[in-house]
């Protein structure tokens, strides 16, 4: 009577086995399937429409081939944000903060010191120039360049964080590191979470 009853049991285990491994490798699949973000929500080569409904429920505006987003919140300040595509693919981002009636030079200079913090906490010392009377400071990862940018600009005082794609000449889903770029102090993180 044992021997009928295991025979009798081993197909509804063997399914059952078969069906957790499947749906684990599914899963697995899955997981695999959903890259990390390069920026915020989004990854290089995303379409305007695929930026959109990452942003949601952020109200945007189109400016050439720019999608627009005045009032986005980051470390504790409200700043711009501008996404530009190149032949409809996401190339780059740039947060924005400038002098306006409502905001001082003083607290341009605040803001740029506590993002040059928060990104050099993240991604290592970088590096830093001039470019004119700008100070640039500069960070590499695999896929994007980061440059932070603060002086006197065309709207008056300004900083500006430009994420640029690194691999949008080629597959968006490689990228190769050079021997001595800068790597990510974090992982797993969106860029703008500093």
């Amino acid at each position: 009577m044992t021997a009928s009853r295991f025979s009798f049991s081993l197909p509804l285990f063997s399914y059952t086995l078969f069906s957790q491994c499947v749906l684990l490798f599914l899963s697995i699949g899955y997981l695999h399937a959903q890259p990390t973000p390069d920026f915020r929500k989004v990854r290089w080569n995303f379409s305007r429409p695929q930026v959109k409904d990452a942003e949601m429920p952020n109200t945007s505006s189109r400016k050439g081939d720019k999608l627009v987003y005045k009032r986005v919140a980051l470390k504790d300040r409200t700043v711009g944000l501008e996404y530009d595509f190149l032949d409809d693919l996401l190339l780059s981002a740039t947060y924005y903060y400038y002098t306006t009636t409502g905001i001082t030079e003083a607290e341009v200079r605040a803001a740029a010191a506590d993002f040059e913090a928060s990104l050099q906490e993240k991604y290592g010392k970088g590096k830093t120039g001039m470019v004119g009377t700008i100070r640039e400071r500069v960070w590499l990862t695999p896929r994007t360049r980061i440059s932070l940018l603060v002086g006197q600009m065309d709207k008056g005082w300004s900083v500006e964080i430009v994420y640029l794609c690194r691999v949008c000449s080629g597959d968006p889903g490689t990228g190769v590191v050079v021997p001595g770029e800068v790597t990510p102090n974090v992982t797993n993180k969106e860029l703008a979470d500093f």
